[in-house]
């Protein structure tokens, strides 16, 4: 069975779909943007990382783009922190209009001591918890450990929320996803 994060992708694109096809009274698109980390870890490949998200900004209002979630792994190395500064650069690309609505999943390779669920968030929380998108009309909060959120955005007549689940191994850690209050 896949694990838990690389299901929140397939529910939150089920989920909008399936509203979508029902309601939308005007099309949108949705953007997914996964792994990066082998952009984020090299100096030469994050120019990658760039271009996707300058995509994204080249391409907004002609394909109507409404949400962009990364959907973890944005960095290879958790405890790296030129990793995340290329990380950070490359989504910094987004806040150049502040009604682009986005979010970063917590992937398994973006703790900071490697893939265990329970291994340390504090760089991803850094760079991309709730303090990156204060003032964003958009961003409805977090969890209290801040390795969830949520967004709300509105798009083919509708108002819709995206969660961002992160990573989760731990059948523990399941009970402090109910703390996110949607």
């Amino acid at each position: 069975m896949p694990e838990p994060c690389h299901l929140v992708p397939a529910i939150l694109l089920a989920g909008l779909a399936a509203s979508s096809i029902a309601t939308a009274v005007d099309p949108f698109t949705v953007v997914l943007i996964p792994d990066t980390q082998h952009y984020s870890d090299s100096s030469s490949n994050i120019i990658h990382f760039i271009n996707q998200t300058q995509w994204v900004m080249d391409n907004r209002v002609a394909k109507n783009i409404a949400l962009v979630s990364h959907v973890g792994d944005v960095v290879q190395n958790g405890s790296n922190l030129t990793e995340w500064n290329r990380a950070d650069g490359a989504m910094d690309t987004l806040d150049t209009n502040p009604d682009q609505t986005y979010g970063v999943v917590l992937g398994n390779h973006d703790h900071n001591g490697g893939l265990a669920a329970d291994n340390d968030a504090t760089n991803y929380i850094s760079f991309f918890g709730a303090a990156r998108y204060v003032g964003k009309l958009w961003y409805g909060g977090d969890s209290p450990d801040g390795r969830n959120h949520y967004h709300r955005f509105s798009a083919g007549g509708l108002t819709l929320n995206s969660e961002g689940i992160g990573f989760v191994r731990e059948l523990a850690r399941r009970e402090q996803l109910g703390n996110l209050s949607l």
